[in-house]
């Protein structure tokens, strides 16, 4: 026997950022108020709805597209949002970048059955990508892995499906308390409880490693066995 191991470093894994849920961007979006998050969520709603009308695929967005519908809302002289629209495209810019060398693209989506397969062990090497932008990370990723195996076991899911994957799959996090902190609200807390809580009966398992677990969220650590 002699092990695979694959080592992915930032850029050789792609995230589209039209499949990332409203609650990721207002995550990743620095200090935002209750009236940005407000306008955040329309002009998300509008690149969503113009990608229905489009593409029947609500994924088959960029980033221009939500900073053009925020310019809208800018320049909208009947909306008092002005403001806020404009502090978002500034916070846009500056926070979610895409590129070659960035896990976020605007078309690119790693498939997962390029990143997991049997006898293979993937390490994603998240050391030089922020702090938030690795709980980003960690939650679509596990996200998916869920969605996809919970698709595949119900027959929802084919080979030509990006949600297909027919093999059971452990993830092991290191720095758990990262990802999953007390008394913190982290985006990827949330996807964790989810997927600890039931994703075992669809073959997902998840490994926890950490150094500190007293400063692991209580509900993640409760769903830990050993």
């Amino acid at each position: 026997y002699q092990p695979c191991v694959s080592i992915r470093k930032p850029g050789q894994v792609k995230i589209r950022v039209g499949t990332l849920p409203i609650s990721d961007f207002r995550y990743l979006l620095p200090n935002i108020t209750d009236r940005m998050a407000y306008v955040l969520g329309m002009a998300y709603s509008r690149v969503q709805k113009a990608s229905r009308n489009e593409y029947e695929d609500e994924t088959r967005w960029t980033v221009n597209q939500l900073e053009a519908a925020l310019q809208d809302i800018a320049e909208d002289e009947e909306s008092d949002y002005g403001a806020s629209a404009g502090a978002l495209i500034w916070r846009l810019n500056s926070t979610i970048q895409v590129g070659e060398e960035r896990v976020f693209d605007n078309n690119q989506q790693t498939r997962l059955t390029d990143l997991l397969r049997p006898g293979n062990c993937t390490v994603m090497q998240l050391n030089q990508v922020d702090p938030r932008e690795q709980q980003v990370i960690v939650a679509s990723l596990m996200r998916r892995i869920y969605q996809a195996r919970l698709k595949t076991e119900r027959g929802d899911a084919d080979e030509n499906d990006d949600y297909y994957l027919p093999y059971p799959v452990f993830v092991l996090i290191e720095e758990a308390h990262n990802y999953a902190p007390a008394n913190a609200n982290a985006v990827s807390t949330g996807v964790l409880k989810q997927v600890l809580s039931e994703g075992r009966k669809f073959g997902v398992g998840v490994g926890l490693i950490s150094q500190r677990p007293g400063k692991l969220d209580s509900d993640v650590l409760s769903q830990c066995n050993t």
